[in-house]
């Protein structure tokens, strides 16, 4: 296999903290988009947990986040 997936997760409240303009959002357009993402969480949930490289994202500056994923590339013999 010629790619390693990674999967960048983020918690509910961090992901609300990043999102601009839910109006733009067809998804997130309504009265409570919280509940919205939590349930397209949950209804992805199964998806994410195939996943082996996870990193979570909470906190993190885009440099750690790339740092990560290099680190686990070179363990895996990737780089």
């Amino acid at each position: 296999d010629k790619t390693v997936p990674f999967l960048l997760k983020a918690s509910l409240k961090e992901i609300m903290a990043r999102i601009d303009h839910l109006s733009e959002r067809p998804l997130l357009d309504t009265d409570n988009p919280e509940e919205n993402i939590s349930k397209l969480l949950e209804e992805r949930q199964r998806y994410y947990e195939q996943f082996n490289n996870v990193i979570n994202t909470d906190d993190k500056e885009i440099e750690e986040v790339v740092d990560e994923i290099i680190n686990k590339l070179e363990s895996l013999k990737w780089v």
